[in-house]
């Protein structure tokens, strides 16, 4: 069985701007658990957090890579809201971790410490000390959010093989296939061999005695695949490799009639000439009862339904948190500038 990896890494403010690979899994250090920068600190969600570490996530918040100057410009009450949704989202995550146990190796720790070297020589010293960001409070803030990145991969891989093997439960009575489809398009095509559409978005057809030559040159195919010729000369001989293709699939989905004949060919036995929307075709069976295929199909089922299934999950973490947790009426924050910041970094040729 292929290794199935549902990791989804959350990609941390500067680590996109540098290129880096995040960690998978960072250490806690007993004098970062608790290391503040101030004495001041503002009540968000319930965690108190100093000025030092608000002013570290904004930063790392506006040089993640996913926002513009711009957009701070525009849309500054917003920018500095995803600031405080994204600080009660790592506490969150990170309680859970850290009340779980997870298992964190040395080699995590120093690859957070390469992180946090990088990081500090791309952002000027006399910046963080205009903030008030010190190093404890870097500290801090990567061990938290390098925790939070390896428990939710964790947590999303797990959830992942157990959402493919439920799909592969669920259809083990289905045959699952590999079938080469060979295609003559009825349709016409653009210079990238990609089916054409006409101002209101149709495909272009071909003209009626177009259409039926390439009918007949499908039936001929058929043909001379019976007789023994391989598909791969079948489909050069015609010149339609670009048009014809390899599918995945189970017995079921390929409509009633096709179906019922892939139930009586075997291997390397051809179809009847069938239609659709793009042309005439005829399929080669090359598998059947493919495990291989059955699992990919399950793993593109999960992967479909991850999301959802994870932040239901996330969702029960936060039901525990007041209705207005994200609200936060510190005068410090409500007179903080983040586009002050930004400009600051975007003089600097920080931000993008």
């Amino acid at each position: 069985m292929k290794k199935i990896n549902f990791n989804k890494k959350i990609v941390v403010g500067i680590l996109l701007v540098l290129s880096l690979v995040v960690c998978t899994a960072c250490g806690k250090t007993k004098d970062t658990e608790n290391a503040d920068t101030k004495s001041e600190t503002i009540n968000i969600a319930g965690y108190e957090v100093s000025e030092g570490e608000l002013m570290m996530r904004a930063t790392l918040r506006l040089l993640s890579g996913q926002l513009y100057y711009s957009d701070v410009v525009s849309d500054e009450a917003s920018v500095k809201q995803s600031v405080i949704n994204e600080i009660i989202d790592t506490k969150v995550v990170y309680d859970k971790a850290i009340a779980e146990n997870m298992e964190f190796t040395e080699s995590d720790e120093e690859v957070k410490q390469k992180l946090i070297s990088s990081f500090k020589s791309y952002v000027p010293q006399d910046y963080f000390d205009a903030y008030g960001i010190t190093d404890e409070t870097i500290e801090k803030v990567f061990t938290e959010d390098c925790y939070t990145d390896k428990y939710e991969n964790d947590l999303r891989n797990a959830l992942g093989k157990e959402l493919t093997e439920d799909y592969k439960n669920r259809m083990s009575d289905k045959n699952f296939v590999t079938v080469y489809r060979i295609l003559f398009p009825t349709i016409e095509v653009d210079e990238n061999d990609e089916p054409a559409t006409d101002a209101n978005g149709s495909y272009i057809q071909l003209s009626e005695e177009a259409k039926l030559e390439q009918k007949a040159k499908a039936e001929q195919a058929k043909v001379e695949l019976e007789n023994g010729e391989s598909y791969e000369a079948v489909v050069e001989k015609y010149g339609i490799e670009a048009y014809s293709l390899q599918q995945d699939g189970y017995i079921g989905m390929f409509g009633d009639a096709l179906d019922a004949e892939l139930e009586t060919m075997e291997i390397g036995q051809s179809s009847s000439v069938y239609s659709s929307e793009l042309g005439y075709y005829v399929l080669v069976l090359l598998t059947e009862n493919d495990e291989s295929v059955k699992e990919g199909y399950a793993y593109t089922l999960a992967v479909e339904y991850l999301d959802a299934k994870y932040n239901t999950i996330k969702n029960e973490w936060f039901a525990e948190l007041a209705s207005d947790s994200d609200a936060v009426t510190d005068s410090m924050w409500q007179d903080f500038s983040i586009l002050d910041m930004a400009t600051e970094l975007n003089k600097r040729g920080l931000m993008q």
